[in-house]
């Protein structure tokens, strides 16, 4: 994935900064890297359908929608705009869409399967119907 192909489709922020990747909790560096590479290219960015995160409200994010407590394997990266998480899993990298209402393993809709996948193939673009 490389920062031309992410622009001619999103809205790009700076680049986050070393410091503030390396305030994301530890394990977060060996079970998403893929979504920390994405950090280094853009802290988070903005679609039509879809906003992801920034490093220094990743963690928080998660926090709030207890996304640990409810989805253990996946952190959260961004959302829909419309009530709907943008999930990724730490075995594959997957990405997953749940109803920030519902986070059950259960309504978990697997998306794409991979980041660059999500971004870069299918635009950001998907269809979630709430169980």
């Amino acid at each position: 994935m490389n920062k031309h192909e992410l622009e001619a489709l999103y809205t790009l922020n700076d680049p986050a900064t070393s410091q503030a990747i390396k305030m994301l909790p530890p394990e977060w560096h060996s079970l998403y890297p893929s979504y920390l590479q994405f950090l280094e290219l853009s802290n988070g960015l903005f679609g039509d359908e879809i906003t992801l995160l920034e490093a220094e409200d990743i963690q928080q994010r998660n926090i709030d929608y207890e996304v640990k407590e409810y989805l253990p394997n996946f952190l959260m990266i961004g959302d829909n705009g419309g009530g709907v998480a943008i999930l990724m899993d730490n075995k594959n990298q997957n990405i997953f869409a749940v109803g920030m209402g519902v986070m059950s393993e259960d309504s978990l809709e697997k998306i794409s399967s991979s980041l660059e996948d999500f971004l870069l193939v299918k635009k950001g673009l998907f269809n979630y119907l709430e169980n």
